[in-house]
């Protein structure tokens, strides 16, 4: 169950070239020899675990982390402080450590010397993490990524931790050290839910230390309550699948759910629900400075920067005037910007807003925010179009507010960035204003 009832599944089956499947097995085998290590301290067996650990560090460096569970490996306290104690008043064992960490890892430190010239290279240029803004309750229960809700066996961790305090409080306190720390990190990263991903994916890599945590628990189950969590895990196990099968799919979104797209495809595996879930505006790390360009158009108080369409049917009702987007008049009104000196070779994104009301069912799901850049020749060089309606329902005729993001190309001399809404289905829909803003991404 520790593959089919978690995402380790989607790691070890369907995205196989990203690194957390190897990074368990590695943390795995180094837990296991971390332990005989405890019971039993050699030099061979402290030589093979370091090495271990380098190759750790060498697969995903942030894994060093897992020198936090080693603790709870042990017996007990005292069986801790007197390993720690051989490795640290024996030169020879220390310099043996060191010599296998460096020999897992020396990989890492030859290639970037050869590709940089230093041996140490920081490849998260312009990432980082925000320790004092840590989200917590996103990394372990938002329907966009959250760990316990795409891992729900992963709960079984606390009657665990229930039954590992009453058991034993040296191993207690030691794991659940090691885990809100973990957790702490992980979701300080200023992506918290790491880009494109099914559930929490950071976590796959330490799933052998809480299964261990579990499996504690679970062997002094009375065979009744066993049944039931075996159970439990049969049922977990094909939900687990049947949503990878959707994330593999793009039925389930790779970064941009929440509750409403969670219960709309819940259990949908049919074509029609294929990329049906519209994505959320882009993450950036850093700040954005006040709009270095703002612009509005309003029905109601046209804009002459704002170019007019061919046809351009403009209407009124209850609410206010509104243009038509229709078969007839796919396009909105679009702005176009030439962006001067102060914005070349920065960083910069884009904030669109709009509000709208659909006369046909779901036609703000096939009407898309466009944002076009195009170079001195008036040759395309981004083209980015995101959906006004992010899940789609039987709704018609309400006022709806929508807004997204989008990080654009470094902008040069001549460079033009065009602005507008398309309506690649004709079907109709009032539009009442669109809003644009530039804002520079300045750093954290």
């Amino acid at each position: 169950f520790a593959v089919t009832a978690t995402n380790l599944f989607h790691y070890a089956f369907l995205e196989v070239s990203l690194s957390h499947l190897y990074s368990f097995t590695f943390i795995t085998i180094f837990l296991y020899f971390t332990k005989k290590l405890f019971n039993n301290f050699s030099r061979k067996l402290l030589f093979i675990s370091a090495l271990l650990l380098g190759v750790i560090a060498l697969i995903r460096q942030v894994n060093i982390l897992i020198l936090l569970a080693t603790p709870f490996m042990a017996n007990d306290r005292e069986n801790f402080i007197n390993s720690f104690k051989l490795l640290f008043t024996k030169p020879l064992n220390l310099i043996l450590a060191v010599t296998g960490f460096l020999t897992g890892f020396s990989p890492q430190l030859i290639i970037n010397f050869i590709q940089t010239g230093k041996p140490l290279y920081y490849s998260y240029m312009n990432e980082g993490f925000d320790f004092l803004n840590p989200h917590i309750f996103k990394f372990l229960f938002s329907f966009q990524k959250g760990w316990f809700i795409y891992t729900p066996a992963m709960l079984l961790i606390f009657p665990s931790l229930i039954s590992l305090y009453k058991s034993s409080k040296y191993r207690f306190y030691t794991f659940s050290i090691f885990f809100f720390i973990i957790i702490y990190i992980f979701s300080s990263w200023w992506n918290w839910f790491f880009g494109d991903s099914f559930g929490m994916r950071p976590m796959v890599d330490y799933y052998s230390v809480f299964i261990i945590v579990i499996a504690l628990w679970g062997t002094k189950l009375k065979s009744k309550i066993k049944i039931l969590v075996l159970s439990l895990l049969i049922i977990l196990s094909f939900l687990n699948i049947f949503q990878s099968y959707q994330y593999s799919k793009g039925i389930i979104h790779v970064d941009s759910m929440d509750f409403k797209a969670y219960k709309y495809v819940f259990l949908k595996a049919s074509d029609r629900y294929r990329n049906i879930i519209g994505p959320d505006p882009e993450y950036y790390y850093g700040k954005l400075s006040a709009p270095v360009i703002f612009s509005e158009y309003n029905v109601q108080k046209q804009n002459p920067v704002w170019s007019k369409p061919k046809n351009e049917f403009i209407e009124k009702d209850k609410n206010e005037n509104f243009v038509i987007l229709n078969k007839e008049n796919i396009y909105s009104p679009s702005f176009l910007f030439l962006p001067d000196s102060n914005l070349f070779n920065k960083k910069v994104y884009l904030k669109l807003s709009a509000t709208y009301s659909e006369t046909d069912i779901n036609a703000g799901k096939s009407s898309y925010f466009v944002a076009d850049v195009k170079n001195g020749s008036n040759k395309t060089i981004f083209y980015k179009a995101f959906p006004l309606k992010k899940v789609p329902d039987n709704k018609t005729n309400e006022v709806i507010n929508v807004s997204t993001g989008l990080k654009l190309p470094v902008l040069k001399n001549n460079y033009k960035v065009k602005i507008y809404i398309w309506d690649k289905k004709g079907k109709e829909l009032k539009l009442y204003n669109i809003k644009a803003s530039l804002h520079e991404i300045t750093g954290k």
